[in-house]
């Protein structure tokens, strides 16, 4: 088939509406990591584009899909910063806040072993004003991570979520610990597609047997992707499939936001569950062999990719 772009397969072409964070990390290179109250030797630092937000969309705009990042950003050194590294990514933000944007910062040593810190700001916050003009007759699909989901009006967000009868995929992405108990338990009645990591469908349903806590999801009209050092495992009311993964494959954050973000939108464009994880884990294989990275001749080779499975199913 000739190359050409998803919308032209998809007569109906809606936006895919995501929900996460697009943050300032400050890539700080020392000479070695603190282990307690010591100084640091810093050898130089970084500011890069980060979050699960910024992920999802690099996904989006490679497959070029329409979306909405309702990812927001606000004032001060790092809200301009985030701006202005967007932009040259060409990633456009709808949101602005007055309030102060916070920043994540990340020391890295020579054999790249890291520590992480957040000093978190509006960036995680929504506000029911975001979302007072959309249309989810415009909506193809929700792709909400938990950061978005541990901040401020996150109750808020929980309300938009279920007033939008479209297909829902919800990544808590390790955020359950820092999310309300209110909030947890509505989560949980949702009828959605769950990306999770191990053991985050026990946090989410106060569940310790692991099987169980799926079958809480289950039951109530989910579906449960479980993301592991085994690969994917989906499970669905009707039947358990895993897909065969080399190992660790989803050890790098980026990796698996990647390939989390490849599967809803490949299911949104209407590929089938088990081939929508095949090209989720493809990509994913794709980009741990690249080191971190797709360009546009991988990115022209995915879209064809999808674009037989969409055209093959119709």
């Amino acid at each position: 088939m000739p190359s050409c772009t998803i919308s032209y397969i998809i007569i109906d072409m809606k936006n895919i509406m995501v929900f996460g964070a697009a943050v300032c990390d400050i890539a700080a290179y020392v000479k070695k990591l603190p282990k307690g109250n010591e100084e640091i030797e810093l050898l130089h630092s970084d500011q890069r584009l980060s979050g699960a937000g910024v992920d999802a969309v690099a996904v989006l705009n490679g497959l070029q899909l329409q979306y909405d990042l309702m990812a927001p950003c606000g004032s001060g050194v790092y809200g301009d910063a985030v701006r202005e590294m967007a932009e040259k990514a060409g990633i456009e933000l709808h949101i602005e806040r007055e309030d102060t944007n916070g920043c994540t910062y990340h020391m890295i040593d020579p054999e790249g072993r890291s520590s992480y810190m957040c000093v978190p700001g509006c960036e995680y916050d929504y506000d029911e004003n975001d979302t007072m003009y959309a249309d989810a007759d415009d909506i193809l699909a929700i792709v909400v991570f938990g950061d978005m989901l541990s901040g401020e009006g996150a109750d808020e967000l929980i309300s938009f979520l279920d007033r939008c009868d479209v297909p829902l995929y919800i990544i808590p992405d390790g955020m359950v610990g820092d999310m309300d108990d209110d909030v947890k338990e509505a989560l949980v009645t949702f009828q959605a597609v769950w990306i999770l990591r191990e053991g985050e469908a026990s946090e989410l349903t106060r569940q310790q047997d692991m099987d169980a806590a799926d079958r809480v999801l289950i039951d109530n009209g989910g579906t449960v992707i479980t993301a592991g050092k085994d690969g994917l495992l989906c499970r669905t009311v009707d039947e358990d499939f895993r897909t065969p993964s080399i190992d660790d494959l989803f050890e790098e954050e980026k990796t698996l936001h990647t390939a989390e973000t490849a599967f809803a939108a490949s299911c949104a464009a209407g590929v089938d569950m088990r081939n929508a994880l095949m090209f989720a884990e493809g990509i994913g294989e794709r980009m741990v062999k690249n080191g971190g990275t797709m360009d546009d001749f991988d990115w022209t080779e995915q879209r064809q990719r999808l674009v037989r499975m969409i055209t093959y199913r119709s």
